[in-house]
């Protein structure tokens, strides 16, 4: 990959937008009628959801958040292969695991390592951290895909990790000064690990790789128990400084000093805060901890209830009252594909588009692109599918899915992509024109129209199913109707493109007509899946869109797999408020 050059004046970090709408829309009654229902119906979800999590019977989910000043500090050691062994050996691999190594950068390569992270956080761990990580697989996984193992955590403040149920604070120094970064941090035994170095004022970039971004979906511990991470594209799709090895000055007689090559393979620095949920000790109950102690075990599960389960209905309660945002998980299932059908918006009927959508303020349309150029993937090439996906469209899209969580049933959502005009944003984010569901949905648009029932009923009719490998696809809503049989590709005949991350980056913030946003974090399921092309064939639909899209939809993607998110509905209502 081709380093990017960027200047750094001034102040090195400036703050990242939130992603809010400040669509003055809506009146300061009507955002108050949403912070009542979110408060009555939302909260209420998210309390029984957190009772749950209290007694064992589900998995309690935190926030985490790393803070941007100071950025987040990435030093990654080259483990030689020689050392792999002994590494393994000294951390006393659980069974079922072994390392793996992994391609951190773009224009980087695959090496065993250990990373050391050096950050400030808040949320479920608060203070200044610092953790020694390498990377497993699992053995049991055909894919082998890499994950995070957190060998040694030291933290700031009095914390706990599944191996240490409490831990006392350490000394974790960290702190940047006109450029000037200086880290100390104290591990076992009176060992230590120090490092200096100056950004500088013009710094390289480096990309991060899928792979190393999908490490995090499942973190483990020493003990090998797991962490679940969901995130966004503050990890995924953002630009870090690399500093330059050899002007980092370190000194390390820690114990793990011994397995790595001295000199560090790259240095990165986060260039804004990264954004995180946690589930929490996920493999607790699934049979894979057999090696623990089962008196070991039971604290560890039961430390999960009390504390994390406690954590959790406290956030619940704060939910009903209206002083925290509500988070659950939600999914596309895979009993039927995850459709895309992306009708092209031609320029001619562009401004007839944003009339009619009547954009809150802040808003314009913008061009997106869904899948990565297609010729990467070698003898997959699909010229059907690469036809535009070189090149960003006006369109409306339509995804047709089965969802399970907060709200389940099977969905369609037509949607364009807009940008914020309002603040130095040039980003394309989601914004949801329709949406027809097969159960009752609560959503902020037609919540306003009747506060009392705010629910909006089920489609009259909605059915999606596959069968003989064809989409059959009949929804009637109201006066809408869509209509379709679209063949899908038998898995040996398909061919496959990657989203965009530009277009994953859309998720993370959705809006709704009237600009309330619902905030998304995901993981690989979402940003580093496939794509399956397929060729588009009519459609028949009679909605408020037809007359700005081509008849024929230029681009049908499906999704096979599941993907899971976590979701934070109506997450702006105290930004449209204050901006009132």
């Amino acid at each position: 990959m081709k380093k990017i050059f960027v200047a750094v004046c001034g102040v090195l970090f400036v703050a990242t937008l939130s992603g809010v709408s400040l669509s003055q829309a809506l009146t300061p009654k009507e955002v108050q009628t949403l912070m009542g229902l979110k408060a009555s119906v939302y909260g209420e979800l998210a309390y029984r959801q957190a009772q749950l999590s209290k007694v064992g019977q589900a998995n309690p989910n935190l926030t985490f958040r790393v803070e941007a000043t100071p950025p987040f500090l990435y030093i990654n050691f080259i483990v030689p292969d020689e050392r792999a062994t002994a590494l393994s050996r000294e951390i006393g691999m659980p069974p079922g695991l072994s390392l793996s190594k992994i391609q951190l950068t773009e224009d980087g390569n695959s090496h065993y390592y250990i990373t050391l992270n050096i950050y400030l956080a808040s949320g479920v761990a608060a203070g200044y951290r610092a953790e020694w990580s390498t990377y497993v697989k699992q053995d049991n996984d055909p894919d082998a895909t890499p994950r995070f193992m957190v060998v040694e955590a030291r933290s700031s403040t009095p914390s706990g990790d599944p191996v240490n149920l409490y831990t006392d604070p350490s000394r974790v120094d960290y702190s940047v000064k006109n450029n000037l970064t200086k880290t100390h941090v104290d591990s076992d035994d009176e060992t230590f690990f120090r490092a200096s170095f100056t950004i500088p004022q013009q710094p390289f970039m480096e990309k991060i790789t899928r792979e190393w971004a999908e490490s995090n979906d499942k973190i483990f511990w020493g003990n090998g128990v797991y962490d679940k991470a969901y995130y966004n594209a503050t990890l995924v799709n953002s630009d870090m400084i690399s500093i330059y090895n050899g002007e980092i000055a370190i000194e390390d007689t820690t114990r793990w000093s011994k397995y790595i090559d001295p000199t560090p393979d790259t240095v990165l620095l986060s260039t804004g805060p990264v954004e995180l949920v946690v589930g929490l000790r996920e493999n607790l109950t699934d049979g894979s901890l057999s090696h623990i102690e089962p008196d070991v075990l039971q604290a560890i599960i039961s430390h999960k209830n009390q504390v994390f389960g406690g954590a959790v209905l406290q956030h619940a309660e704060n939910v009903k009252k209206g002083t925290a945002e509500p988070f659950f998980e939600v999914s596309t299932d895979s009993d039927v594909p995850s459709l895309y059908i992306n009708f092209r918006v031609p320029e001619s009927r562009r401004e007839a588009f944003a009339k009619a959508i009547s954009l809150p303020p802040g808003f314009e349309l913008a061009r997106t692109r869904f899948i990565e150029n297609t010729r990467q993937y070698g003898s997959n090439f699909h010229p059907l599918g690469h036809h535009r996906s070189k090149r960003p469209e006006t369109m409306i899209s339509l995804n047709i899915y089965h969802a399970s969580g907060v709200a389940g049933g099977y969905r369609a959502e037509w949607a364009t992509f807009v940008k914020r005009t309002d603040v130095d944003d040039d980003k394309s984010r989601y914004m949801i024109l329709d949406v027809s569901s097969s159960t009752p949905l609560l959503d902020p648009v037609t919540a306003l129209n009747n506060p009392k029932n705010p629910m909006k009923a089920p489609a009259k009719v909605f059915d999606y199913k596959v069968a003989a490998d064809v989409a059959n696809i009949l929804i009637e809503d109201g006066a809408a109707s869509f209509k379709a049989a679209i063949p899908l590709p038998a898995p040996s005949a398909a061919f496959m493109a990657r989203p965009t991350l530009n277009w994953v980056e859309a998720k993370d913030y959705s809006y709704w007509v009237n600009g309330v946003c619902d905030k998304y974090y995901y993981n690989a399921s979402f940003h580093n899946t496939a794509f399956t092309i397929v060729k588009p064939v009519p459609v028949t639909h009679n909605t408020r869109w037809s007359e700005f899209v081509e008849p024929v939809p230029f681009q049908v993607l499906f999704i096979s797999k599941k993907s899971e998110f976590i979701k934070q509905p109506w997450n702006n209502l105290n930004e449209l408020m204050e901006r009132q």
